[in-house]
């Protein structure tokens, strides 16, 4: 490592920032931190002119020291330990911390105490590890890079001249960082999507990135580019993250989540998809059971009673009983009760039964009941009023022809001795043209 103005004073803690400019005379303690770091950055670069800076002694405390060494130099070893090398802007922080580190260890004064000469001399050696155990992670992950590379141009050359990539620009997805409704997220969801279908390589990706972006992400892009700040799609994904996600947008997003709930008319294998989405969209991803505790209180409230009698141990397991209770809730909707008219039916004894309160009509026998249509257009009797027993009156039959009770009108008798009688009043051996009763032409009787 070297010099302090190889620190980026947007990679240091709050006390970290305090010491900097603290032994640069610059009393802070009411500044926005903001504001202290375009400050230290403007320092930074007059340091390159200066001499070393030195404490005055009246300003050294050194138990304030180790105590802010101690923390800073703990909290960059899990950096360091948890570092893959993929990351390239958390390996530039944890180099500007491990030079502010060690050159507040070369400016503790060396004409004080022994135990102060010994602090210095034990920690700079712990320090120097750590920047080789960085400098390590770095070398190898680039190695990896090479040889992924590598592998990857060989795979292309391979398959060349059975399938080729299709060119990015023919994709027709653009980043607009000025659009409200072009989310980040989707943007390089649907861009990896497309990578893995169209067999486009990372490092062609990376290459034809400047087809990916318009408006004001295409100028940040450039602007970027010129800086230097990404040598891979990793690096670039990463740096489009850290500056189009709000800072808080891990939190912001989980309260959205808690939140969700399915709608009414949502069928539930969408909305658990889209909350599933929405869980892989946070940086930290939640586990299996804390996704599904949410799911299970957020489903709609007909779904909660019956889950909670069931034992649910999976998102699948959910999905599944919800579909079930889902067909059966649009079968209650799709019920229709029974018609209980009389409809013609085979077994009419089997038919629906009529209760009490419905039933109508004249217990006399003698009165022929009212026949009134039905919605199908057929005629259908009223049911004749039940005895207290429970037992519907019998029907008295009576014959038209001879107008004696007993059979119908065919099976009578008198159809055996084929004797005319007028159906108008049942005169006997007349018809119903010559009956004197019912015809004003009526002839006497006997006469046919």
């Amino acid at each position: 490592m070297s010099s302090n103005y190889d620190m980026d004073p947007m990679h240091l803690r709050t006390h970290e920032l305090n010491h900097e400019l603290r032994i640069r005379n610059v009393a802070t303690d009411r500044v926005d931190v903001t504001l202290k770091r375009k400050y230290l950055r403007r320092e930074l670069k007059k340091d390159q002119s200066r001499p070393e800076i030195r404490y005055a002694t009246p300003h050294f405390d050194f138990d304030l020291e180790k105590g802010e060494l101690e923390d800073s130099i703990s909290s960059v070893t899990g950096l360091i330990n948890d570092y893959d090398g993929v990351n390239k802007e958390l390996g530039n922080r944890i180099k500007s911390r491990l030079n502010h580190i060690l050159g507040r260890l070369a400016r503790l004064p060396e004409d004080d105490s022994e135990e102060v000469a010994n602090y210095r001399g034990d920690n700079t050696v712990i320090v120097s590890v750590l920047e080789e155990d960085l400098m390590e992670i770095i070398e190898n992950h680039q190695r990896g890079q090479e040889i992924g590379h590598a592998q990857e141009r060989r795979n292309s050359n391979a398959t060349e001249t059975t399938s080729k990539s299709i060119s990015v620009y023919k994709w027709a997805i653009k980043f607009n960082a000025g659009s409200a409704r072009n989310s980040l997220h989707s943007f390089l969801q649907r861009v990896e999507e497309l990578r893995i279908a169209r067999r486009c390589s990372k490092q062609e990706l990376f290459e034809a990135a400047s087809d990916l972006f318009e408006g004001y992400a295409l100028e940040w892009y450039r602007a970027q580019l010129r800086r230097d700040r990404f040598d891979s799609w990793d690096s670039l994904v990463t740096a489009l993250k850290k500056d189009f996600l709000p800072v808080e947008y891990d939190d912001e997003l989980w309260k959205q989540i808690e939140k969700r709930t399915q709608q009414m008319d949502e069928p539930v294998i969408i909305y658990i998809s889209i909350m599933e989405n929405l869980f892989d969209c946070l940086s930290e991803k939640p586990t299996e059971k804390q996704k599904l505790r949410i799911l299970k209180t957020r489903v709609l409230p007909q779904y909660r009673s019956h889950i909670a009698l069931q034992e649910i141990n999976s998102i699948t397991n959910l999905i599944e009983t919800c579909r079930l209770l889902e067909d059966s809730e649009v079968s209650k909707t799709a019920y229709q009760p029974p018609s209980r008219k009389n409809v013609s039916m085979l077994e009419s004894g089997l038919t629906y039964p009529t209760p009490f309160s419905e039933a109508s009509g004249s217990g006399d026998g003698n009165r022929r009941s009212a026949r009134p249509e039905n919605q199908s257009g057929t005629s259908g009797t009223i049911p004749r009023p039940l005895h207290r027993t429970g037992t519907r009156q019998p029907a008295e039959v009576r014959c038209w022809k001879c107008k004696t009770t007993g059979h119908m009108q065919r099976d009578c008798p008198d159809n055996q001795k084929r004797i005319p009688t007028c159906y108008g009043c049942g005169r006997r051996n007349v018809i119903r043209p010559n009956c004197p009763s019912c015809s004003k032409n009526g002839r006497r009787e006997g006469d046919i």
